[in-house]
């Protein structure tokens, strides 16, 4: 069944609706640092910035990984974990941000201001989560 059959397709909702508003982590966050962080978070991602450059995205998942691996190394910061994202903009059209995720495993993208500074993350159980609240009843 398409997402738009029972109400407004994802087209018809902006990137602003399924932002999940969070603040981007240094790139130097120590190992240390980056691992309390994750354990106690809900949010999936954090943009990841050095100074006033936005560097990519670090996804969560990625981090508790790497938790899971003995041989990773503690020297390793949020720059180690962080990749490359899309970067869209708050009144972007969700179902179009939504194709420019690179893929199921690393679906993330950054959401920036109109100066380019971070505001928050997409992901994609962040749109599926807004096209729910705007198709379902109360």
């Amino acid at each position: 069944m398409p997402l738009s059959r029972t109400g407004p397709s994802l087209s018809d909702l902006s990137v602003a609706q399924a932002l999940d508003k969070v603040e981007p982590v240094p790139a130097d966050l120590p190992f240390d640092a980056l691992l309390r962080l994750v354990s106690s978070t809900h949010h999936l991602a954090f943009p990841v910035i050095d100074g006033a450059d936005l560097v990519g995205v670090l996804s969560v998942r990625d981090v508790r990984r790497a938790l899971l691996d003995p041989g990773v190394d503690r020297t390793f910061t949020a720059r180690t974990f962080a990749r490359e994202a899309p970067v869209l903009r708050p009144d972007d059209d969700l179902g179009s941000a939504v194709q420019r995720l690179p893929d199921e495993e690393t679906g993330d993208a950054v959401v920036v201001d109109e100066g380019g500074r971070p505001l928050g993350v997409l992901t994609r159980e962040g749109a599926l989560q807004a096209w729910r609240r705007a198709t379902l009843p109360g």
